[in-house]
């Protein structure tokens, strides 16, 4: 169902200075609407072009349309309330929509947000990487600490330059680093001790890597003594 849309009179100002211009032309124009009931609408209007002395000619604004797009803001708040539950993929299959077209009002709604957002001055960076689909697709993504706030996403997870000098690993990293450390460092000693004949480091792999608090009495009285020899495990 098409619905058409006259322009109302009054003065044209450029939709980039909001100057008022004299008239150009004038372009027929369409934009995809709410469905009314079960029919498909669409909104025509031969919309006005103006010749700005600062921009030229150009297309004045509309009130339910952003600038070069083919949807009202009502159709486009939809797909962005729908995405909030559903892939890309499901919102373009449910409304009809090419993917790209569903994209499109998604990067226009993150430049929306964005252009919104006061300016930040973090003094917490957290830097980390995500994968995003099924194989290597990585993201970085750059988040404030103290606020909570997403600053920004890129994709790959490209090394950060001097980031040796500016990153402080999180607790995981670091316990992890340094359990495989001592891990490598067992398993060696573990062989060497093995061409002896000597069995005592067999089956502790996890003992070394568990934290005491959590251990039973039993393995932990067991695992004292290892912990306390002089082994170059222990010393690790």
């Amino acid at each position: 169902m098409a619905v058409s849309v006259a322009h109302g009179g009054g003065p044209l100002v450029c939709r980039h200075c909001n100057q008022p211009c004299p008239g150009y032309d004038k372009r027929v124009r369409r934009w995809c609407h709410l469905d009314t009931c079960p029919l498909k609408t669409v909104l025509v209007a031969d919309v006005p072009r103006v010749q700005c002395p600062a921009h030229g000619v150009v297309t004045i604004r509309v009130p339910w349309a952003e600038p070069g797009s083919g949807f009202t803001a009502l159709f486009e708040a939809l797909v962005i309330n729908w995405l909030k539950a559903a892939s890309i993929s499901a919102v373009a299959d449910r409304l009809r929509l090419s993917w790209n077209a569903v994209d499109g009002l998604l990067q226009r709604a993150v430049k929306r947000g964005l252009s919104r957002r006061a300016a930040l001055a973090p003094r917490k960076l957290s830097v980390d990487e995500t994968a995003y689909r099924k194989g290597h697709d990585y993201i970085t993504v750059a988040t404030d600490q103290g606020q909570g706030v997403v600053l920004h996403v890129a994709e790959n997870r490209d090394a950060l330059a001097d980031a040796d000098h500016r990153i402080a690993f999180d607790r995981f990293h670091v316990a992890q680093y340094l359990g495989k450390a001592v891990d490598q460092v067992r398993r060696q000693e573990h062989r060497r001790w093995l061409g002896q004949g000597d069995e005592r480091l067999k089956g502790s792999k996890y003992q070394w890597l568990r934290n005491r608090s959590t251990m039973d009495w039993h393995p932990q009285r067991g695992f004292t003594a290892l912990r306390k020899s002089s082994l170059k495990t222990a010393r690790a």
